[in-house]
């Protein structure tokens, strides 16, 4: 170890190399003043993208960021052929965890709070580190080490040697994978565009399925576990595994997920109890109306997950119906507008899945705004999934005439016209879409009948019958050569 020795700054000595590292060569060295650290060099020095993330890695945290859980730097140097830093020394939070985990005497019950506390920790060091606009992205127990010398050890985060900063260049090439295989999100195995916390939150709740997992750890655990298929102790409560699923489940979509650190700790904080905080028994109302208030958010946390994943599975194929079907109005226009010059199209939206409920996508007229016939598609979700209680009677009501292997997301067209300012609609389409990419094509009671006029925007009078895009246009050009329309508009002219 003479070489790193040459290195070493002035009251520090090599005692062993470790295992690993990664980019960098690590070796534990002591200070006189009794101070342990990780002497840490680039393998390849003169890789120019590696010398770039390592300089990255110290300058996040020399100054950037400071946390008890975010390892600390002693001292550093970016200067000469190697660069180097001394970093705080851990033990290994896997076998710490593993050893503390099966300690005999040890109930599910402190397993639990204790890994809620690990993870909430973490949370709390990457709050910070996202408010700066550095994204870890490799978050692992390889990757946490425990504090030495402590009789309650706390987790501490490692290597950010793949971090993203917000405020540094890009050094991720297109095709290059980041995180690692087992606990980051699938998207990370190419580059993304743009880097969310969110990755972060996600590799977290993976930590949290491998510390509570009843097999774990496991070596044929090569990529993420699903949340539903994590198999638990049979002893953990039924309050503590409501909460555990509740986080395990919507962490894992996106669109519903904490989007960063700081809300990762409010949502720990909110589904967890912690007795020694708030004081109050089970027994008394205080801890009844507390419980309550957990199980309802971590079930109401599971349905939110549960219509996120058939949203998110719908969407490709919604869209591009979408697409075809935009495609079909907009040539129906180009025709009538060599007849009628007044068309036009007020509303022309992109498809967005994360916008749930009736959304107007596309919106043509014919005549003045005071006077004219309408024609417009609204996008509607009509889930198989719990829909919840805001529109719980539409959707079973609904449910009555979708096709089973309908998809989530529908189209309702819908005709009517505006007289002296308002609109009544008088007949609509409501196009279903099939898995298979075909449509089932349903009438529309628009605007009358016990479910017309709200978020689900009328109702199917039938269960429709199998059709193409032809046949919407069909029902498109049929709104504007029926007479009653005309009837309406013309007498306000």
């Amino acid at each position: 170890m003479e070489e790193i020795s040459e290195l070493l700054p002035v009251g520090w000595s090599a005692k062993k190399r470790l295992k690993g590292g990664g980019q960098a060569n690590a070796t534990v060295v002591r200070h006189s003043d009794g101070r342990e650290g990780v002497f840490r060099t680039l393998k390849d020095s003169h890789n120019a993208r590696s010398r770039e993330r390592f300089c990255r890695e110290i300058g996040i945290l020399c100054g950037r960021v400071e946390h008890r859980s975010l390892v600390k730097i002693f001292e550093w140097c970016l200067d000469g052929e190697t660069p180097w830093y001394i970093g705080e020394l851990g033990d290994s939070f896997e076998r710490w965890w593993c050893q503390w985990k099966r300690r005999k005497g040890r109930t599910s019950a402190e397993v639990v709070n204790m890994a809620v506390w690990v993870v909430r920790e973490l949370a709390s060091a990457l709050a910070l580190c996202h408010r700066e606009g550095i994204i870890h992205r490799n978050i692992k127990p390889k990757n946490v080490v425990v504090k030495r010398g402590e009789e309650d050890p706390w987790p501490i985060l490692i290597d950010f040697g793949v971090a993203y900063d917000e405020c540094s260049p890009r050094l991720t090439p297109t095709s290059d994978a980041v995180g690692n295989a087992r606990f980051s999100r699938d998207i990370m195995r190419m580059r993304v565009e743009e880097v969310r916390p969110w990755l972060d939150v996600f590799e977290l709740g993976q930590l949290m399925i491998w510390m509570l997992d009843a097999d774990a750890p496991k070596a044929h655990w090569s990529r993420p576990v699903h949340w539903n298929h994590a198999k638990y102790p049979n002893d953990i409560g039924e309050d503590s595994l409501m909460a555990i699923r509740g986080f395990t489940a919507v962490y894992s979509t996106e669109t519903v997920a904490p989007r960063d650190g700081s809300e990762c700790v409010k949502l720990l904080s909110a589904l967890f109890a912690d007795g020694e905080r708030n004081g109050t028994s089970e027994k008394d109302s205080v801890g009844r109306i507390a419980r309550a208030k957990r199980q309802g958010m971590a079930k109401r946390l599971l349905i939110d997950q549960a219509l996120a994943a058939e949203l998110e599975a719908g969407a490709p194929l919604a869209e591009a119906v979408y697409s075809d079907l935009r495609r079909t109005l907009l040539s129906l226009c180009d025709v009538i507008r060599e007849e009628e010059p007044s068309l036009a199209v007020d509303v022309e939206n992109e498809f967005d899945c994360r916008v749930v409920g009736a959304t107007d996508l596309f919106w043509m007229r014919v005549g003045e705004d005071n006077a004219s016939i309408q024609l417009r598609v609204k996008c509607k979700v009509v889930p198989w999934s719990e829909p919840g209680l805001h529109h719980k009677s539409n959707v079973e009501f609904w449910r009555k005439h979708l096709p089973k292997d309908a998809i989530c997301f529908t189209f309702a067209i819908e005709g009517g016209v505006v007289a002296a300012g308002n609109i009544r609609y008088l007949q609509g389409r409501w196009p279903t879409i099939l898995r298979g990419g075909g449509l089932n094509l349903h009438s529309l009671e628009a605007g009358f009948g016990p479910y017309s006029n709200n978020d689900l925007g009328g109702s199917a009078n039938d269960d429709g019958t199998p059709a193409t895009m032809a046949d919407v246009r069909a029902f498109a050009e049929s709104v504007l050569t029926d007479e009653e329309y005309w009837t309406h508009v013309t007498a306000m002219a």
